[in-house]
């Protein structure tokens, strides 16, 4: 579901063709966008290659297990967004970027233990993994 302004559902080729009530949880993926643009059925919220990107950012997250509460985009000109995991910590992505440089990173994180104390993992710039622990 992509929300912005109002609440849309949302195809894998990124067309907007329902509206959708505004829903939390974490079975249907939610994207919330800050911003004052008005869409309509038959939109792309995502300009192109974001969405093909957005969709590895999900298989990310799936590969690993993190149940994601919500995702963010603050301002649509940075082409960033944020998933807000259950546990509390963030990932920051960028959505011109494929994020499996990741990867080594949250398996490293993960086998020495920090995870479960990240507060957030930045990989929104190619090939350079930031992170912040509690």
């Amino acid at each position: 579901i992509w929300c912005e302004s109002d609440c849309f559902w949302i195809d894998k080729e990124g067309v907007i063709f329902e509206r959708a009530p505004e829903i939390e949880g974490t079975v249907i993926k939610t994207i919330r966008v800050n911003s004052t643009r008005r869409l309509v059925l038959g939109d792309r919220p995502f300009e192109a290659g974001m969405l093909e990107n957005f969709s590895k950012i999900v298989k990310f997250l799936d590969d690993f297990g993190f149940v994601t509460s919500v995702f963010t985009i603050e301002d649509l000109i940075f082409k960033e967004i944020v998933a807000e995991l259950a546990h509390g910590a963030k990932i920051y992505f960028n959505l011109l970027i494929d994020p499996v440089f990741g990867k080594s990173v949250v398996e490293s994180l993960r086998k020495n233990g920090d995870w479960e104390k990240i507060q957030y993992l930045d990989l929104r710039v190619d090939g350079r993994a930031y992170y912040k622990l509690k």
